[in-house]
């Protein structure tokens, strides 16, 4: 069969289906398990160990104590930075949740990350095919296999990129203050990721022509509740430090991790995005070629600030994840330029791409060895033939 031949019956298969009513759900199920076979199996792990592990212990007592300042535990531990992130203890505490639980949450946290991509990508981009492609190659981003990535650490990174998307998927201004308000407690850096929510609300649908100053400050209800979460957050923080003493280490998120990281520069920043490196650079010439600065500043300095604290901690990786939903924001501009056969192109590119990527998880406090662990579907193998 010629490729021609596959790629009509590809995108004739995807348009039948997508008219069923539950389509989105049967894919980001098919998209979740085939996501889980190429992350590290930790999950299978974690109901095996006879002691909760230390992180866990962390978390719980967080949740039993929500100003606690975590001075029991010693500034250079990396679990001393778990002093504001609240939004899963403050869950922890008012729904009585164990780890369990809250990793079963993680999991549909996960599934709905997949629900959410293809929503927004439908939304934007009209098409079923081209929202397919999106949804499918960001599942094989750390992004969408973060919930099935590590269970031992309570990151909670899947209910941060959830909370992002959910605040860039939602036109009701008070869920949009909702999610972008727990991101910001989940981790610092979707409070860092806040910026790129409101960009996205701030120019959606806006056409391809050049924006200037006046169209910046052109505050809709959407992008008021974002400025408001972001306010609310910081003065609430402050509130803390004041009253509980509670303060962020600086220990190990600082420049001078940098000496340690640049290193590691190339290889870090193509595990953010992956294969949709190649629509975001597009989306960049583009704008580049258009003379439309303001809006190639703005983009170009939201991906910096993002990627520059990337580098000011160990885990790469993880952090410079939190940038991905620009990708929305560049769908959302090449939609009402390029052709949908060219954007079906584009994104079944980028898909192919982040597919056959091998999952790395750049980490300075590990080796390369470590970054590369065993996958979901290795794991499985070798089990079946032990067996044999």
């Amino acid at each position: 069969m010629t490729p021609e031949k596959l790629s009509f019956h590809l995108i004739n298969y995807i348009e039948r289906r997508s008219s069923e009513k539950n389509y989105v759900f049967k894919l980001a199920l098919v998209l979740m398990c085939l996501s889980w076979m190429f992350a590290t199996p930790i999950v299978l792990l974690f109901f095996l160990k006879d002691q909760m592990p230390f992180a866990w212990e962390v978390v719980m007592q967080k949740s039993q104590n929500l100003t606690s300042n975590l001075e029991q535990l010693a500034p250079g531990l990396w679990l001393s930075k778990k002093v504001f992130r609240l939004t899963i203890p403050v869950l922890i505490n008012l729904m009585y949740l164990n780890p369990t639980i809250v990793i079963l949450f993680q999991i549909a946290a996960g599934y709905l990350t997949s629900v959410s991509s293809y929503k927004l990508s439908f939304r934007l981009l009209k098409d079923p095919v081209q929202a397919t492609f999106l949804t499918a190659g960001l599942a094989f981003l750390y992004f969408g296999r973060a919930a099935y990535f590590e269970y031992d650490y309570c990151w909670f990174d899947a209910f941060s990129y959830i909370f992002i998307l959910l605040a860039m998927q939602n036109t009701n201004a008070v869920l949009v203050f909702l999610f972008s308000f727990m991101a910001s407690w989940n981790d610092e850096r979707g409070f860092i990721a806040l910026f790129v929510v409101l960009l996205f609300h701030q120019f959606e649908n806006l056409n391809d022509s050049k924006i200037y100053i006046c169209d910046v400050f052109k505050i809709n209800k959407r992008v008021a509740a974002v400025l408001g979460a972001a306010v609310l957050y910081v003065a609430i923080r402050l509130f803390l430090s004041m009253q509980f003493d509670m303060h962020t280490p600086l220990n190990g998120a600082n420049f001078h991790v940098f000496n340690r990281t640049y290193y590691y520069f190339l290889i870090g920043n193509l595990t953010f995005f992956e294969g949709f490196w190649l629509l975001l650079m597009f989306a960049l010439i583009l704008l580049f070629y258009r003379k439309d600065y303001l809006r190639l500043i703005l983009l170009t300095s939201s991906f910096l600030i993002i990627m520059v604290v990337s580098f000011c901690v160990s885990d790469i990786t993880r952090s410079g994840a939190f940038a991905v939903p620009l990708v929305f924001i560049a769908v959302d501009y090449l939609k009402q330029s390029q052709s949908v056969l060219t954007m079906r192109k584009l994104l079944f590119l980028c898909l192919l791409v982040s597919f056959f990527i091998p999952p790395v998880f750049v980490c300075a406090d590990w080796t390369a060895k470590q970054w590369v662990n065993t996958q979901t579907l290795v794991f499985l193998i070798k089990q079946i033939f032990d067996i044999l």
